[in-house]
């Protein structure tokens, strides 16, 4: 748990010193008020894998509502699983710490 969510991390011995001195969240599931959120923060760093996240929920007829890295769903029927994995297996967590340090670089 982290953020107050259940989050899959990339732990400070891995990824090294980190702006916030936190680990980074690769993944995040949590509830809402009126919805659950499902934050892919692999997919956000990434517009190749955000696109193909969209394509993937178009193909299979299920409405995509998503933020900056959060989809949005009210139960899991509405997401499209194999997508879901998908995102989530695109990015080494090696590649996912490199692509947030590049980020944090230019925003310096």
């Amino acid at each position: 748990m982290a953020w107050g969510m259940i989050s899959w991390e990339v732990p400070i011995e891995v990824s090294g010193p980190t702006y916030n001195k936190q680990p980074l969240v690769y993944a995040a599931l949590a509830a809402q008020k009126n919805h659950n959120a499902l934050y892919l923060n692999c997919t956000y760093g990434s517009a190749e894998r955000t696109e193909r996240l969209r394509q993937r929920f178009a193909a299979s007829g299920k409405r995509l509502d998503m933020g900056k890295s959060c989809v949005r769903f009210r139960k899991a029927a509405d997401l499209d699983l194999a997508a879901v994995g998908e995102a989530l297996a695109a990015v080494e967590p090696d590649a996912f710490v490199a692509e947030t340090n590049a980020a944090h670089a230019k925003r310096r």
